[in-house]
């Protein structure tokens, strides 16, 4: 797996498969089973800087966007953001991108929201009520 993948989905597969054995083995007390995940270590997952666009290299994106139709409006402001919101962070600030759709009763959506924040400048609480 780790010559196919990322070394963070191959950390991430490790965790799930830690998760499901320990299920397996705690499932029934009255038979236990052996977790074989047991004493074994995830694999290491290497820190990767991601490229990011300089100010210029926005400019010259954002000089693409001439029109007066809504694609060209559209991406001009996102292009905007990300020039004076995204760049104001110092290099190597980790973020978050939070993606949420919002939909109405008859599950067509009717919001979607992308944000981009710092990480370490946030904390997030959900709770979702689980019927019986």
């Amino acid at each position: 797996m780790l010559g196919s993948y990322s070394d963070f989905y191959a950390n991430n597969q490790f965790r799930a498969l830690q998760q499901f054995f320990k299920w397996y083995a705690e499932e029934d007390p009255d038979e236990p089973k052996p977790n074989i995940m047991l004493g074994m270590s995830p694999p290491k997952v290497d820190e990767k800087l991601v490229p990011v666009f300089t100010p210029e290299e926005l400019d010259a994106l954002l000089k693409t966007c001439k029109g007066g139709g809504f694609q060209a409006r559209r991406d001009a402001a996102i292009l905007s953001l990300f020039r004076d919101a995204a760049l104001s962070l110092p290099p190597g600030t980790p973020v978050v991108e939070l993606k949420r759709t919002t939909f109405e009763a008859t599950g067509r959506a009717v919001e979607v929201m992308c944000a981009v924040i710092a990480a370490d400048m946030s904390t997030f609480d959900y709770r979702f009520p689980i019927p019986d």
